[in-house]
């Protein structure tokens, strides 16, 4: 999930019925917006978003497969539009970047593999009017690139590739 950066929302999960605060097969929780998870299990996979602080834009994804690389959160700062920042990840599969940054704000997320991406050469983006995205899949081997960059606004952002 990705969501304002400038709140706190956590995520909860449980196969086959709804889950709460107390009862839940997992969840992610940090102190920002940007949160994930693995399960396993069957059935149906119920997912709960709860702010813990604050309000504002969130997007929600679910995906199946098994993780083989994390690239852990990375997080900054853009100063303003055309800003950019870009981290790697390495491995074989699909890839995803997830982003989250303060609502305000028109970030987007590039990803590319075996080179660094520009607005123009990439294999995903994740681009809308809001600073929380998705990019992916781009199926590969090799690295993983993933860039965040301002469209307009500046702020604080949190970001993680996954490779399924």
């Amino acid at each position: 999930m990705a969501g304002n950066e400038s709140a706190d929302f956590d995520l909860y999960a449980k196969w086959d019925s709804p889950p709460t605060t107390s009862n839940y097969d997992a969840r992610g929780y940090s102190s920002t917006s940007l949160e994930y998870f693995t399960t396993s299990g069957s059935g149906t996979l119920y997912i709960m978003v709860r702010s813990w602080s604050g309000s504002g834009h969130l997007k929600c994804w679910a995906l199946s497969g098994n993780p083989s690389a994390n690239s852990g959160r990375k997080s900054g700062t853009l100063s303003g539009t055309g800003s950019t920042v870009t981290y790697s990840l390495s491995g074989s599969g699909k890839g995803y970047a997830f982003n989250s940054g303060p609502d305000g704000s028109d970030f987007d997320l590039y990803t590319k593999w075996n080179s660094p991406p520009t607005t123009s050469s990439y294999d995903a983006r994740g681009y809308s009017s809001w600073a929380q995205e998705i990019a992916g899949p781009a199926s590969g081997s090799g690295t993983l690139y993933f860039m965040v960059r301002s469209y307009s606004g500046s702020g604080e952002y949190a970001t993680v590739a996954l490779i399924f």
